[in-house]
């Protein structure tokens, strides 16, 4: 259809070409309007041939439209069950990652409590060694444990 309109546009512009070409070699009228009878007779037997023409590539392109929407949907499914199945196995890993970490952590939780066990029992013993000890000099060292830790965070 847009085909013949284009035709149609390019044979009015070779009329006007061609007239005022005519017009300027001062041809005889009568031969242009022959020619131009010609071609209007001429026109309308093109425009169904065109047509005629244009009708199985209409017919394939609509075949073309259903194939192209028949792959995109067959697409748009596989990926749609790619989409699903990545986000429950992502889901999975992350959910073993996150018992890893827990478990991991619980780990840590638990060394690090072994450690202040540790920690208050040299406390304890230092200040058993150093207040119980004989001398009294020792005495300005026998503070208690907040002021013990704030001096403790001030070493040079």
């Amino acid at each position: 259809m847009a085909l013949t309109a284009t035709l149609s546009e390019l044979y009015g512009a070779f009329r006007r070409r061609a007239g005022r070409a005519a017009q300027g070699m001062g041809i005889a009228d009568t031969r242009f309007n022959t020619t131009d009878e010609k071609l209007d007779a001429l026109n309308p037997t093109m425009e169904q041939r065109l047509n005629g023409l244009s009708q199985p590539f209409d017919g394939l392109k609509r075949e073309l439209d259903q194939r192209s929407d028949a792959l995109t949907q067959a697409m748009e499914q596989r990926l749609e069950v790619l989409s699903r199945a990545t986000d429950q196995r992502l889901g999975a890993f992350g959910q073993t990652s996150d018992q890893r970490f827990d478990a991991l952590s619980q780990r840590f939780d638990e060394h690090g409590q072994a450690f202040e066990e540790l920690k208050r029992e040299l406390d304890q013993r230092s200040d058993a060694l150093i207040c119980g000890g004989p001398s009294a000099s020792y005495l300005p060292l026998c503070l208690d444990s907040a002021r013990k830790q704030s001096l403790i965070g001030r070493r040079p």
